[in-house]
């Protein structure tokens, strides 16, 4: 137990306080070296979240070559008997179609299955399609409790328990086993089944050897069940489709209707949506690169170092924000890792694509970075040559954003593979690369999970950062150890003093007590 200055009027706490000030700098200064290395740590999570955002999901997405074969459809006629969507794949020009019939499923429709209601004839008594089909009453034929039955649709078989399922039972089984639809119409007490597929070769063939199809549900084999192709002409060829839906030159085509009159689709390159997408692109690389050089040119402010606790409590709080903002600013000044990015993603902009034309640069499209001032930020100069570059070699367009090569095998190393050379790639794939390497190099040294976008994600230990705290922390652990025992010493030291005048002053009170 630590003993206040009573017999010597002291106030030791404070004595032993300012005591352990000096002794507790060293371990003040290892403090904000550790605060100083955590804020890094945190500022590299912060840039490892956006460059991955950005790689992860924007990058990827305009590295494909369906970014560069977007294309626009119109159709123009009758309401909505054509309805037409363009692919990648699709094929400048105008078709005209005039749909004279739609291609139709075969279909059967059963007899009335429904008990007459004597009472009130000719009406009929209505069926409970859940019950159990040997105790439904209300069906017209009746069925043997203790018998199975079997039939085929399509070649497709079906084994029926009239004691345990019902008519909505049979009827998913039909509709889950055969390539056929089948549904029971309660306003005319018929089961209708009707083919999945459409065209002159759908069929329903029923093989019912037990009978059960024809006599409980009332659908029996019909030759006639058959479908319908559709009938149509396409630029004024007359032709048949199976199903009204069908790709033509890499438009997907729907039939919805009948006519006399011609629809028209026409189909071009959307050029408005790639040259949207390339200005995207050019503002979130900017903002990016920004982001890039803020940090590696941020101002140092050495003389504000991390405060320490005495610090923060003489201070207000709006002084603590205004400190801490210096003593934060310019942690990643001059980083490794972020100059090599910029001047990596510059290279990648600027250094020419085999595309096997002579687009071979962003100049060639209209494309052009701004001076070096600006540190390498990207403009669309001229958005008509751009345009004309899509619409006169959109292909080479293409391959000087996305061309990515696969890798070769070493001739020397079967087991090795080549990777495609620079000139080969294109800057999408090469800006793709050039992130991966920031990514990788900020989780070696920060501890951040490299294709994370996250902000709360635990950073490793085993990373240069995460070693230089966790040995920062041994140390401040280790020396405010010591500081206890040299703290408890002092508190001992001045007890022993308090025991020692405690005694004293007791012993002269005695003393010159009794000689009065």
């Amino acid at each position: 137990m630590r003993i206040s200055g009573f017999s010597s009027g002291m106030d030791i706490d404070a004595m032993v306080k300012e005591m352990m000030k000096a002794k507790r700098i060293p371990i003040d200064q290892l403090g904000q070296k550790k605060q100083v290395l955590e804020w890094q740590r945190e500022e590299y999570r912060g840039i490892n979240a956006k460059i991955a955002a950005f790689r992860n999901n924007k990058l990827f997405n305009y590295n494909t070559q369906s970014e560069f074969s977007q294309v626009k459809t119109e159709v123009a006629g009758e309401g909505n008997i054509v309805s037409a969507k363009g692919t990648t794949s699709a094929v400048a020009g105008t078709t005209t179609i005039k749909v004279k019939s739609l291609a139709e499923s075969a279909n059967n429709v059963g007899s009335d299955i429904r008990a007459s209601d004597t009472s009130v004839p000719p009406a009929k008594i209505a069926i409970d399609t859940s019950k159990a089909i040997a105790d439904e009453d209300t069906l017209k034929n009746k069925v043997i409790p203790a018998s199975t039955y079997t039939f085929k649709i399509n070649g497709a078989q079906v084994t029926v328990d009239p004691s345990k399922m019902s008519v909505n039972d049979v009827l998913s089984q039909i509709n889950g086993k055969t390539n056929v639809q089948a549904f029971y119409d309660e306003g005319t007490g018929k089961v209708i089944m009707t083919s999945k597929d459409t065209g002159g070769s759908a069929s329903i063939t029923i093989e019912d050897t037990d009978n059960f199809l024809s006599s409980v549900l009332g659908v029996a084999n019909n030759p006639l069940a058959k479908g319908k192709d559709a009938s149509l002409s396409i630029n004024g060829v007359d032709t048949t489709r199976s199903s009204n839906s069908f790709s033509l030159n890499g438009v997907e085509i729907t039939l919805q209707g009948v006519s006399s009159s011609s629809t028209v689709i026409t189909t071009s390159k959307n050029v408005d949506k790639i040259v949207d997408d390339i200005k995207s692109f050019i503002n979130d690389y900017n903002e990016l690169l920004k982001m890039l050089q803020d940090k590696v040119g941020e101002t140092r402010y050495r003389k504000y170092a991390p405060l320490t606790d005495d610090q923060r409590s003489a201070m207000k709080e709006s002084e603590i924000t205004q400190w801490e903002a210096k003593a934060k600013s310019g942690l990643l000044a001059n980083d490794t890792i972020l100059t090599k990015t910029i001047s990596d993603m510059r290279m990648s902009l600027m250094t020419k694509v085999n595309t096997g034309s002579s687009i071979k640069q962003m100049t060639n499209i209209g494309l052009e970075t701004g001076p070096y001032y600006e540190g390498g930020k990207l403009y669309l100069k001229d958005e008509n040559k751009l345009r004309e570059a899509l619409e006169k070699d959109p292909k080479a367009v293409m391959a000087l954003f996305t061309s990515n090569p696969d890798p070769v095998s070493d001739p020397n190393n079967p087991g090795k593979k080549i990777l495609p050379e620079t000139e080969n790639v294109g800057i999408f794939q090469r800006l793709y690369g050039n992130f991966k390497t920031a990514l990788d190099a900020m989780s070696e040294r920060a501890g951040t999970n490299a294709y994370s976008t996250s902000l709360t994600d635990t950073l490793k230990t085993e990373s240069v950062l995460g070693k230089g705290i966790k040995g920062l922390t041994d140390k401040i652990n280790d020396q405010t150890a010591r500081l206890t025992i040299i703290e408890n010493r002092y508190y001992r030291q001045f007890g022993d003093m308090e025991k020692a005048m405690s005694k004293f002053s007791s012993q002269s009170t005695s003393l010159f007590g009794s000689s009065s």
